[in-house]
């Protein structure tokens, strides 16, 4: 089930705010799916947005947020409503600009127990950019996924595996500071790779391997563009304060990017995914 949200500035049966609101809804159709899909309308009244969206987002217990990289701009001036998509299993976000700083920024900053995933038209991956419809006959391109391993992201993979598919999607493994001033490859670093590889392969997913010096900053956005990665997943603290780099991976990497908090693990348990 998908369920598209729209924040609309104006009161309730202000015609302006309405229609707007409207609009965006109607933006998102496709006969295929239309029948999934349920259509909400939600007004601020008196709310501040950032509050309006925690609350309805937790109100709908989801298992995504997805929302549209147009809103990392900061200093967007409100059109009249903003796309907020979100679902048990997925989620779609429209756009229009109703927050005076970055909405993306800020839901990342609620530390909400639920996958948030930032769709980037600059995307250089090419399974959301092919010309492939639900319902075809062909199959769908590859899904090219690549994720930090650490200690705090086994649960992102095994999240990531239930929801892909083995024999078309492949998976990237990356260890991020994992190796010696030197170049050589310290043990943790080995033994955190095989063990994210293992699960991977046990699942039936082909997997690479990549250990490397640089940080998140300086390493996944050229890994991105080399591997031409479809989906980045990094792991983001369960507290409140999110760390610079996942905030500055959301407007450097080109690519659609899932950010994934270890409190996530019993939230999604709890909601039966």
């Amino acid at each position: 089930m998908l369920t598209l949200m729209v924040v609309a500035t104006g009161r309730p049966g202000d015609p302006a705010s309405d229609k707007a609101a409207d609009a965006m809804l109607a933006s998102f159709s496709h006969p295929s799916i239309d029948h999934l899909v349920e259509r909400r309308v939600v007004h601020l009244e008196g709310r501040m947005l950032q509050a309006a969206l925690e609350e309805e987002i937790r109100e709908a217990s989801p298992s995504l947020v997805v929302i549209g990289s147009e809103h990392l701009a900061a200093g967007a001036t409100s059109v009249g409503a903003a796309a907020l998509g979100h679902a048990s299993h997925a989620g779609a976000l429209g756009a229009g600009g109703a927050a005076t700083t970055s909405l993306a920024m800020a839901l990342v900053r609620l530390a909400l127990p639920v996958p948030l995933l930032v769709a980037k038209s600059s995307s250089v991956g090419e399974f959301f950019s092919a010309k492939w419809e639900v319902g075809s006959k062909a199959p769908p391109p590859p899904l090219r996924v690549a994720l930090e391993a650490s200690t705090s992201s086994l649960s992102m993979l095994t999240w990531l595996m239930a929801r892909l598919d083995p024999a078309r999607d492949p998976l990237l493994v990356v260890r991020l500071d994992g190796l010696e001033k030197d170049g050589t490859e310290p043990m943790q670093t080995t033994r955190l790779l095989a063990t994210f590889a293992n699960e991977a392969a046990a699942r039936g997913f082909g997997v690479s391997k990549h250990a490397m010096a640089e940080g998140h900053v300086a390493g996944l956005p050229p890994l991105v563009l080399q591997e031409r990665v479809d989906l980045l997943a990094v792991a983001a603290p369960s507290s409140k304060v999110t760390p610079p780099h996942v905030l500055e991976l959301l407007r450097s990497a080109r690519t659609n990017v899932l950010v994934w908090r270890p409190a996530i693990k019993q939230g999604v348990q709890a909601l039966g995914a």
